[in-house]
C-alpha cells in the first residue's frame, strides 16, 4: 500500500473504443460493466486550464479492484488522449480512493508531485466527487488518481462490485 496515496483501488485504462474494450473484459470473465454515457463534469481542468471532456466510461470489479475503461469521445488535449496518441490503448492510471481528500491533495503536494488533472465528476446540481490525477517522475506512461468517497461515490461502487459477485454472465452491460 502507498504510504502517500494508500491502497489501489482502482485500475484505469484508456481505450479507442469502448464496447470492443468490454467485449475483451467480458471474455476473460470479468463484469458485468455499468457504462456511462457522456460523462457529465462540473469542471476538469489539465495543468490549471478548463478543458472540455467529452467521457464515455464503463466500470466493472475483479475482486477488490474496480477496473474503469475509458473513451474520450472528443479531440480536446487531455492526458487521455494523449496517453492514446502515445501508447495506444492500455492501463493510463491508478486510482486510491480518499476519504479526506483535501488532507491527501495536501500531501501529495506537499511531496513534490506534479498535478495534472483537477476535476469534478457531477452527481447532480448540488453533488459532485473530486478527482485528481498526478504524475510520478518515476513513471513516465501512468498517472497516479486520488478520487473522493462521498455517500454517493460509495453507494456506487459498492453496487458494481455487488454486481461482480457472483455473476453469471447475464446482464453483461448495465448503464447507471
Amino acid at each position: 500500500m502507498s504510504s502517500l496515496f494508500g491502497p489501489i483501488r482502482q485500475i484505469g485504462y484508456v481505450v479507442p473504443d469502448l464496447d470492443e474494450a468490454i467485449t475483451n473484459w467480458l471474455h476473460v470473465g470479468v463484469g458485468p460493466f455499468f457504462r456511462i454515457n457522456d460523462l457529465q463534469t462540473n469542471y476538469f481542468r489539465v495543468h490549471g486550464k478548463d478543458v472540455p471532456l467529452h467521457l464515455d466510461v464503463a466500470l466493472a470489479f475483479t475482486g477488490e479492484i474496480q477496473i474503469e475503461l475509458i473513451q474520450q469521445m472528443n479531440e480536446a488535449p487531455t492526458p487521455y488522449r494523449e496517453f492514446l496518441l502515445r501508447c495506444g490503448a492500455g492501463m493510463q492510471h491508478l486510482s486510491s480512493w480518499s476519504d479526506d481528500y483535501d488532507r491527501d491533495v495536501s500531501r501529495v503536494r506537499a511531496n513534490g508531485l506534479e498535478q495534472i488533472i483537477d476535476g469534478e465528476v457531477r452527481i447532480d446540481a448540488e453533488n459532485g466527487i473530486r478527482f485528481s490525477y498526478w504524475a510520478p517522475a518515476f513513471e513516465p506512461r501512468a498517472l497516479m488518481e486520488l478520487s473522493q468517497v462521498t455517500a454517493c461515490s460509495q453507494a456506487m461502487n459498492d453496487r458494481v462490485k455487488q454486481a461482480s459477485i457472483g455473476w453469471d454472465g447475464a446482464n453483461p452491460v448495465r448503464t447507471f
